[in-house]
């Protein structure tokens, strides 16, 4: 999907919120679970180009680098739309809050599982994660959910897993390259960074569709 085409998508999320509840010329304000990821480009994208204003939408985009805080200010009614990750929809939907996905805008997380390439604490496979630090954007978050998922189909007890919130970016990768953790997921460009940086190796890569469906057995 181009560029284009994913602005456009999210043109389109913007005109379903409308349609939800807002009156025309009434600003939407969409929270983004850290707008400056590349998986959530075409939110920045739709407004760039102004494809909202094309759609007589006034949004306004706000950011939180994690998408469980993002979906908690959707429950507390402080903003009208949520960019984020589909397992929030389903989680919130299992203990009764209503709320739905209007629009995917890919066919791959996007994400990938780092190992640090500290050598006190360079994992060489998912098992030996068992019982170590391995840092997400937030708990609760989907990385959190998918950094889980991993392990536990690697054969991590779940009363062996360590996630720890540690944000995104260059705090990530500092987390990663001072040993407060021994791997963790997070999307680009963190990824790209912190493997040009030498601060850590790939372990699972989610990034593309062909090598998230070889992980995780399916779109």
């Amino acid at each position: 999907m181009t560029h284009w085409h994913r602005a456009r998508v999210c043109a389109l999320l913007a005109g379903c919120l409308l349609a939800a509840g807002a009156r025309a010329g009434d600003r939407v304000v969409l929270m983004v679970g850290g707008i400056d990821k590349q998986i959530y480009l075409p939110a920045r994208l739709a407004q760039r180009l102004g494809y909202f204003a094309d759609e007589g939408v006034d949004v306004e985009l706000r950011s939180d680098e994690a998408g469980v805080n993002a979906r908690d200010q959707l429950l507390l009614g402080t903003v009208d739309g949520v960019i984020g990750f589909y397992d929030h929809t389903i989680d919130l939907q299992a203990k009764g809050k209503f709320v739905e996905s209007v629009v995917q805008f890919a066919r791959a997380p996007g994400e990938a599982l780092l190992g640090s390439t500290r050598p006190s604490a360079a994992p060489a496979t998912l098992a030996d994660l068992r019982g170590v630090p391995v840092g997400v954007t937030g708990l609760g978050s989907s990385t959190d959910y998918l950094t889980r998922y991993l392990l536990l189909s690697a054969g991590v007890p779940a009363a062996e897993l360590r996630t720890v919130g540690v944000g995104s970016g260059d705090g990530f990768i500092a987390a990663l390259a001072g040993g407060r953790i021994h791997a963790g997921m997070s999307s680009e460009p963190t990824v790209s960074a912190a493997l040009r940086r030498g601060r850590a190796r790939l372990l699972v890569d989610l990034r593309a569709p062909a090598a998230s469906e070889a992980v995780l057995g399916g779109p």
